[in-house]
């Protein structure tokens, strides 16, 4: 679904505040979903940082559930971030779910094995 921006720009000014937040929401997310199929069909690099600087969000957000709980927020939310890599390496488009469904389990687990890594007392070999 391609917008144009004219219209938009018209109809925005008719809007209440909600509304024009949902349709930038909107006009976000058809964003992402384009540069995401794009990057399942090239597995472009570059268009990866992007995905990922679009997504950090999610890691953030899986850092602050589990901040506090003896590890540093910033080790967190590294560990968060590079797990949503891995999980932008894994997503496959042809599944039909959408990458936070895919990436917030994955970044999850990931940096709840970083707990049970790390908290034990006695190290396992």
């Amino acid at each position: 679904m391609t917008v144009n921006l004219n219209i938009v720009e018209k109809c925005v000014s008719c809007l209440n505040i909600k509304e024009s937040y949902d349709l930038a929401r909107r006009m976000e997310q058809e964003k992402r979903q384009k540069m995401l199929a794009e990057y399942c069909k090239t597995r472009d690099v570059g268009l990866r940082n992007e995905l990922v600087t679009e997504y950090m969000y999610l890691a953030d957000m899986v850092a602050r559930k589990y901040a506090g709980r003896g590890v540093e927020y910033d080790d967190l939310k590294q560990i968060a971030a590079m797990a949503l890599i891995g999980a932008l390496e894994r997503f496959s488009c042809d599944k039909g779910i959408q990458f936070s469904t895919f990436a917030v389990p994955s970044m999850t687990g990931v940096v709840k094995n970083y707990f049970r890594d790390r908290s034990r007392i006695i190290r396992m070999p």
